[in-house]
């Protein structure tokens, strides 16, 4: 009865992950459709935040259930630690889109567009099909702990160990590098660097990059945890321990930045409506609100959403590069060689007004 209920949990929880990274899928691609509401576009990023935790969980879940030493435990394994490589993936572009890319809509910029919504839907499909394949599965003897039949089971060669023995090696390794770099990230949001650290402009895309440093470095923990449980010996466990503790501390400090960004934004728009108010008769937001371009305007200056699938995307013509400022012209020295460059978003009908 007790494996029955095991084998019962495995399906269930894959049929709540696949459920749940299919309605991920139809709310980000509802994003993209219809005109996005403050509410709904930070609801946007919160189940996208919900749903890859909750995936990697039921990844590590899932494969301390699995039979390795079958061949069918074994492929269903290395597609729970795939899922890990498509976070860290899925993160890598989309800061690489948002962050270095983003200058350009989408519409203008096909290549972007594929980069972005590829990567963010593809992890969420794989989400999905990893949580279906063990819902639907009628091998129950892959998921259970019943003893597997002597045909059944999955003999590696020597060779074939060697070579995963040497590939742990190496994940391993990767593993530090990655957590080295989360401790120059999160020493770099909380006190800042000096020096010659200054170099990785760590200080200036820290805070805004955080989100996707802390998934790729819970990712990486995760991998490095997997590792550590096929480990035997509990001494030869204990370094590699330090490191996921380590890695899971790591990650939650470049989730900070995230969860202080909502009160950072209503202290500076208090901030700058006590400056602007006397300019504009006491309520630049009413100013705003009443005129023809109010639609023009963010309903909020930050979302969740867009951190993932970018701001909402509005039909406009794109001029990049207007220059405004030549220094050659300026009549301080210091500005010899600054040049500035704006670029605009003018409405369809080309509007020069």
């Amino acid at each position: 009865m007790a494996k029955l209920n095991s084998l019962l949990k495995i399906k269930i929880f894959g049929w709540i992950i696949f459920g749940f990274n299919a309605l991920v899928g139809i709310i980000n691609f509802l994003y993209l459709l219809i005109p996005s509401y403050a509410f709904f576009v930070n609801m946007v990023g919160i189940f996208i935040i919900i749903n890859l935790s909750v995936t990697m969980i039921y990844s590590i879940f899932l494969s301390h259930k699995l039979r390795t030493t079958m061949k069918q435990g074994h492929q269903l394994n290395l597609l729970c630690y795939s899922y890990f490589g498509g976070v860290i993936l899925t993160m890598t572009l989309t800061f690489f889109a948002m962050f270095i890319g983003f200058n350009d809509v989408v519409s203008v910029n096909l290549g972007l567009g594929v980069l972005l919504y590829g990567s963010n839907f593809g992890i969420v499909i794989y989400g999905a099909v990893l949580g279906l394949i063990p819902a639907i599965s009628k091998n129950q003897i892959v998921l259970s702990t019943s003893p597997i039949p002597e045909d059944l089971v999955w003999n590696r060669s020597i060779k074939t160990q060697k070579r995963v023995a040497l590939l742990k090696g190496v994940i391993i390794i990767i593993c530090i590098l990655e957590l080295v770099i989360g401790l120059l990230v999160c020493y770099s949001i909380f006190l800042g660097l000096k020096g010659w650290f200054r170099f990785f402009m760590l200080r200036v895309f820290a805070g805004q990059t955080a989100l996707f440093f802390g998934f790729g470095i819970l990712s990486f923990t995760f991998i490095l945890f997997k590792i550590t449980r096929s480990i035997s010996g509990k001494l030869k466990r204990i370094p590699l321990s330090f490191l996921v503790i380590l890695g899971i501390v790591l990650s939650g400090l470049c989730f900070v930045p995230l969860g202080l960004t909502p009160q950072f934004a209503k202290d500076a728009d208090e901030a700058f409506s006590a400056s602007f108010n006397p300019v504009f008769s006491g309520d630049w937001k009413a100013v705003i609100d009443n005129s023809d371009y109010a639609d023009a305007f963010l309903q909020t200056p930050f979302s969740v959403g867009g951190y993932f699938l970018g701001p909402p995307i509005y039909d406009c013509i794109v001029r990049k590069d207007v220059l405004y400022f030549d220094g050659s012209t300026s009549n301080f020295t210091v500005d010899a060689n600054v040049k500035l460059y704006f670029d605009a978003y003018l409405p369809p009908n080309d509007s020069d007004s």
